[in-house]
């Protein structure tokens, strides 16, 4: 979040790196696809189906939720959620048109609460800085375009997800 690190992973698995060089501190050897806390003292990460938070320095994590072949962690701007997606993880090495769906779980741990329907693709989550509105790339009308989806201070959606783009077609 300030700027002087960056999130790498590797063979050493997921490691907090000094932006302009050095020695990186190893978060955790076995996780990938992770994200910053807003404060930059914690990283949401996952090791095989389940979302980890621990120190942004290394240590013992703490267990938040599992999802099917979970990845792309996003943490709310409020530090209240985040948002991750379930299913195709492999859509960033192949672009494959697999089914995923976007999720949220308390930051805190608990069960995580389903944004976009099953069956179709949802990637991406970003979130929006009031940390109430979240972007996602989704095929809901057909072709990849970002959509909005609203979300109460419950985590639930409120609504349905609102196309922002057409014809875009991004591809992350």
């Amino acid at each position: 979040p300030g700027g002087d690190r960056l999130l790498v992973w590797g063979a050493r698995g997921l490691v907090s790196q000094p932006a302009l060089g050095g020695q990186g501190t190893t978060i955790d050897p076995q996780a990938f696809f992770g994200s910053w806390s807003p404060d930059g003292k914690q990283v949401a990460f996952f090791i095989r189906d389940s979302l980890f938070v621990g120190d942004a320095n290394g240590g013992t994590p703490r267990f938040v939720t599992s999802a099917l072949d979970p990845h792309s962690p996003a943490w709310s701007p409020d530090g209240k959620w985040i948002a991750f997606v379930s299913g195709n993880s492999p859509y960033f090495r192949t672009y494959n048109i697999a089914p995923s769906s976007v999720w949220l779980v308390s930051s805190a741990g608990g069960t995580p609460i389903q944004l976009t329907p099953a069956g179709g693709m949802s990637l991406s989550p970003t979130w929006a800085p009031d940390s109430r509105r979240l972007l996602i790339v989704s095929v809901l009308a057909g072709v990849r375009d970002v959509y909005q989806i609203n979300v109460t201070s419950s985590g639930h959606p409120n609504g349905e997800p609102v196309r922002v783009t057409t014809g875009l077609n991004p591809s992350l």
